[in-house]
């Protein structure tokens, strides 16, 4: 792959052929995603190798043992992917001088573009490709993955490693975070289908939750999947409010801000599991989780920002006056001061929360 002397097995090589071994082992553990979801068709393209400035398929082949063991996951052969790829021009041609000799070569570089006509004649759901480099002592493997009518990359994955016999493991490795992102892609596409039959009639709610429940037991950590649960369990909240606030503490708990593509689905969906947890403490009397769950927000899903500030100091005003019909005047007058910290000064409650706040302070300097 790498090494130009012929009489050495490269490093990369030897440990392809131990990782291969290492596949018929890892098969055995492989979960397969429930029978009535469809096949998702993977194309692996062979890998940019920017140093040799050729194809490489030895990653692709890696990947594809580790995919092809996975029921859901359908590969297309590299072979036909390489065949379609020869018959659309080339990238560049080039040519040297050494030795006296010239030399010359023509190259393909698999880029978006190439990705798109390749899938006008081999159809896939996802297309695979990389590219392979080396920065001093260290290489980096890149893995791209585009979804099929998508022109940008969908998700990314870095592999990197100081010594060229470690990277095949690192590519097995990769694999399998592949085939778990994939899985979740699958079945989050599935429950999207529920939700859309269910939107034009042709499930009952019942049908569409109990799908749903079902779909996100195959992928627990899934936060589109417990948002389109959440979303169903709003729809009849009056019902199902110990459900509303379990997924959306369940939303909360599995949320990854650096995650974009979480956030984007929260986002679009109009679902804000802080806000809807909130609320339901709120409607307890719950002050304290109440803010302390907006305070969350603030931190790490600051998409309401107005009105996360203007239920703030509503919920600091309701506590305070908890706090004070309890006897904690100390509490109380702290709280107010919170209060009035997020409310607007013209706002009815901030007066309010002033008022007792001034009461308050007086009466603790009268007695002090």
């Amino acid at each position: 792959m790498y090494l130009k002397d012929k009489n050495k097995v490269s490093p990369f090589l030897a440990a392809l052929y131990i990782i291969l071994l290492s596949l018929f082992l890892h098969f055995s553990y492989v979960a397969a995603l429930e029978n009535s979801a469809k096949k998702i068709r993977v194309a692996i393209f062979p890998f940019n190798d920017m140093q040799a400035k050729s194809l490489d398929t030895g990653i692709s082949s890696i990947l594809k043992a580790g995919l092809s063991g996975y029921e859901f996951i359908d590969t297309v052969p590299v072979e036909i992917i390489k065949q379609e790829i020869y018959e659309i021009k080339p990238s560049s041609v080039w040519t040297k001088r050494e030795g006296g000799a010239d030399s010359a070569g023509i190259i393909w570089r698999i880029e978006p573009n190439v990705i798109e006509e390749v899938r006008k004649k081999v159809p896939a759901d996802y297309s695979v490709y990389g590219d392979l480099k080396r920065f001093g002592k260290t290489w980096t493997v890149v893995v791209y993955i585009m979804k099929e009518r998508e022109t940008g990359i969908r998700k990314s994955f870095i592999i990197n490693s100081s010594k060229e016999e470690e990277i095949p493991q690192g590519i097995i490795e990769t694999s399998r975070e592949i085939a778990e992102w994939l899985r979740g892609e699958n079945v989050v596409s599935e429950a999207e289908e529920v939700m859309r039959k269910y939107s034009g009639g042709l499930y009952t709610h019942s049908a569409a939750l109990e799908k749903i429940k079902n779909l996100s037991g195959y992928y627990s950590g899934s936060v589109p999947l417990h948002a389109l649960l959440l979303e169903l369990y709003l729809v009849r909240k009056d019902r199902y409010g110990e459900k509303v606030l379990a997924e959306s503490l369940k939303i909360i708990d599995i949320y990854d801000p650096l995650n974009d593509d979480d956030t984007r689905y929260l986002l679009s969906r109009n679902i804000d599991p802080f806000e809807t947890a909130a609320d339901i403490y709120e409607t307890r009397g719950d002050w304290e989780n109440a803010i302390s769950t907006r305070h969350s927000a603030e931190k790490i899903f600051p998409y309401s920002t107005e009105r996360q500030m203007e239920m703030l100091g509503k919920d600091y005003y309701f506590y305070a006056i908890s706090l004070e019909k309890n006897g904690d005047n100390a509490a109380a007058e702290e709280n107010y001061g919170n209060a009035m910290f997020y409310l607007k000064s013209s706002s009815e409650y901030y007066q309010n929360a002033k008022d007792s706040y001034d009461i308050l302070r007086k009466k603790r300097r009268s007695t002090n």
